[in-house]
């Protein structure tokens, strides 16, 4: 997270330690390894308290983009896919349909968020039942992820992903390929063809028809 983020994280600590709030991580099991891409579906951002003591308002991140990066466990390096479509469900919560290729993301069940916090408010300042809320953000990249902050924002569905996309983009590269090829053919027809120069005959080499 940017903008208010580091802020808002600052504050969220002070009050953990204030009320000694143990830290409970959520692991979501793996799942077995996949031999080819998936296509999942789920639920990136919920309005549920997470374990971050950080809960979203709904519709927190306003219009969102299906060009948003998709990424293994928040690494710019790995990325996971592509997130095929982002919209939001009546209760205001960010659900996902993305083809994962990345080998380790696939077998993720869960999602992770990363943005720029906009706005937040704190709230219960004053007892052990403190939360912020994210009122306005923009996302910035969605995660695959085995230990997700919120418990909630979980994979509800995936199936192996056709192979027709890849097949036409191959199609549509080679199609490239040969364009590029029939650009470059009048520079060839119209270069000069290399002038064969005959070597004099030595004295003692055999010709065709006597010495």
């Amino acid at each position: 997270m940017t903008g208010d983020a580091l802020r808002m994280r600052v504050e969220l600590g002070r009050l953990i330690e204030r009320y000694r709030i143990p830290h409970q991580p959520c692991i979501v099991p793996l799942l077995p390894p996949t031999t080819c891409a998936q296509v999942v579906e789920g639920l990136a951002m919920t309005t549920d308290l997470d374990g971050d003591r950080t809960r979203f308002r709904p519709f927190a991140f306003g219009l969102v983009r299906k060009a948003t990066p998709l990424l293994y466990k928040h690494d710019a390096a790995q990325v996971a896919g592509a997130v095929e479509n982002l919209s939001y469900d009546e209760r205001g919560n960010l659900r996902i349909r993305a083809r994962v290729d990345h080998p380790e993301a696939r077998r993720c069940n869960a999602f992770s968020v990363c943005g720029k916090v906009l706005s937040y408010k704190m709230h219960n300042a004053d007892t052990p039942d403190f939360f912020a809320e994210v009122e306005d953000a923009e996302l910035t990249e969605v995660s695959l992820t085995d230990a997700p902050a919120n418990a909630h924002a979980l994979v509800t569905r995936r199936f192996p992903a056709s192979p027709l996309p890849r097949y036409f983009d191959l199609e549509i590269a080679r199609v490239k390929c040969c364009q590029e090829m029939l650009a470059l053919l009048p520079q060839v027809v119209a270069a000069p063809a290399p002038v064969l120069q005959r070597a004099a005959p030595r004295r003692g080499d055999f010709l065709a028809g006597g010495y």
